[in-house]
C-alpha cells in the first residue's frame, strides 16, 4: 500500500460515530467517579478518616461493584 493510498482512506465513523464514543466517554468518565467514591465511602465508614491512607482502597481494589455495594450496606 502507498502512502498516496494510506491517505485517501477514510475512517470517520470508525469504530464507530464520534457521538457515540463521546457518550461512551462521558458515561465512563461518571462510573470512575460513582467507584472512587463508593471506596471513599467504605473507607470512611470502615473508620479510616484520612482520604489519603490507602488501606481502604487496597481492601476494595480487586472487588466487583456489586461486592462493593454489599461491602457499604454490611457497613
Amino acid at each position: 500500500m502507498t502512502n498516496d493510498e494510506v491517505r485517501k482512506l477514510d475512517f470517520a465513523g470508525w469504530p464507530l460515530l464520534e457521538e457515540y464514543l463521546v457518550e461512551i466517554g462521558r458515561v465512563a468518565v461518571l462510573w470512575s467517579g460513582l467507584e472512587g467514591f463508593l471506596g471513599i465511602c467504605i473507607g470512611k465508614l470502615a473508620g479510616f478518616n484520612e482520604l489519603t491512607d490507602p488501606k481502604p482502597f487496597i481492601l476494595v481494589n480487586h472487588t466487583s461493584f456489586p461486592q462493593r455495594l454489599d461491602i457499604l450496606s454490611t457497613l
